[in-house]
């Protein structure tokens, strides 16, 4: 299965509104290619980018799908392997990944995609690296579009204190969504310098409650911090990370909302942002309706929702704020939202049509 047939070429392609010819690049985000999403000459460079990364990643995890299964015949068989039985292993390997990933067995029990345990399995992290890569990496490169366009990143450049910008991708796996944020700083930012000149350096932090992730976390520079957001002892991520309060500026939460949301947690961001002098928790989510969103707004911090809301609550993007920190620093409560889709580098992420339709059926 190759990665390069869910991305194809630049073509030449007429523009449905100005009849301009333009270059496109037409990608997929699912296993089975049945949503196609289109692109520039600047998101086709960047899904390189992204596929070149895998390609180091999936030798990591080729790695260790080979150990899995060299330990796996070891307990069983307790004999020296032949390289049959090791190639035998490691198909079985794959295979057990490939049911993981397709019939999600803790879903049906538990409410959860897969489990931690699933969720280390070589197998499925194969799975996941292969199939995840481009739905993570698109859509947080259009979550931190939709921030700048609201002005959230303006002046951080001069207020990194140290000299250092910080920020954790809470549930960030193997660390797509790291990835799209320091490509992302590094097209908009002014490289760091020294003696002051210069942008900032970026420090970016991986955490997630499955360890197995840290190899490619690691492999992709990122530090790796294991976390569960929904630990019941109090530990959020600056104490875990051991920060001192300011220390960290912006957190990054995708796709773990709907499997966490309590009090507990949300009480654990709202002080974040107001106590701990976290200047945003910046959201992406898989619901068009995401209940963390109004429990925010309860606790008293301020959310933005970042999608165009005329056709209904979509709550798949968000910013989790102070109210101080949107009065002071946002430009408006919400971004022009067509100028935005217009200027974007992977437009309909996170997918919206369906909201054409639906609009169309009078519903």
């Amino acid at each position: 299965m190759s990665l390069s047939s869910w991305i194809g070429p630049l073509v030449v392609v007429e523009d449905e509104h100005d009849g301009r010819e333009r270059l496109c690049c037409t990608y997929y985000q699912d296993r089975d290619k049945r949503y196609p999403f289109r692109t520039d000459e600047r998101g086709f460079d960047l899904l390189t980018r992204l596929m070149s990364t895998n390609v180091e990643l999936l030798r990591i995890n080729r790695d260790m799908i080979e150990e899995f299964a060299a330990a796996a015949i070891s307990n069983v068989l307790k004999y020296t392997t032949t390289t049959d039985d090791n190639v035998d292993a490691r198909d079985v390997v794959v295979r057990v990944g490939q049911g993981l990933y397709a019939h999600k067995p803790t879903l049906r029990t538990s409410g959860v995609t897969w489990s931690t345990e699933e969720y280390s399995h070589p197998g499925l992290q194969r799975m996941y690296l292969r199939m995840k890569s481009i739905q993570r990496f698109t859509e947080i490169w259009s979550l931190l579009e939709r921030c700048e366009a609201l002005g959230v990143f303006d002046g951080i450049f001069d207020e990194g204190g140290d000299g250092v910008i910080r920020m954790a991708a809470i549930g960030g796996g193997p660390g797509y969504e790291l990835l799209a944020t320091k490509l992302f700083f590094e097209d908009r930012a002014p490289p760091p310098g020294v003696d002051g000149e210069g942008g900032p350096r970026l420090e970016l932090t991986c955490m997630d409650i499955c360890p197995a992730w840290r190899r490619y976390a690691e492999a992709l520079g990122f530090t790796f911090v294991e976390y569960d957001i929904n630990n019941e002892v109090g530990d959020d991520p600056i104490s875990v990370m051991g920060l001192e309060d300011g220390e960290l500026h912006f957190c990054i939460v995708s796709c773990v909302m709907i499997y966490v949301t309590n009090n507990r947690v949300m009480s654990m961001f709202h002080r974040l942002i107001h106590d701990s002098h976290v200047k945003a928790i910046l959201v992406s989510e898989r619901g068009e309706r995401t209940s963390a969103c109004g429990i925010m707004e309860d606790l008293g911090g301020k959310v933005i929702r970042l999608i165009d809301q005329s056709d209904g609550t979509d709550e798949r993007q968000a910013i989790w704020t102070s109210h101080e920190f949107c009065e002071r620093r946002l430009r408006t409560s919400h971004p022009d939202y067509e100028a935005h889709q217009c200027g974007c580098v992977f437009p309909n992420v996170p997918y919206c049509e369906h909201k054409e339709r639906r609009r169309f059926a009078g519903r």
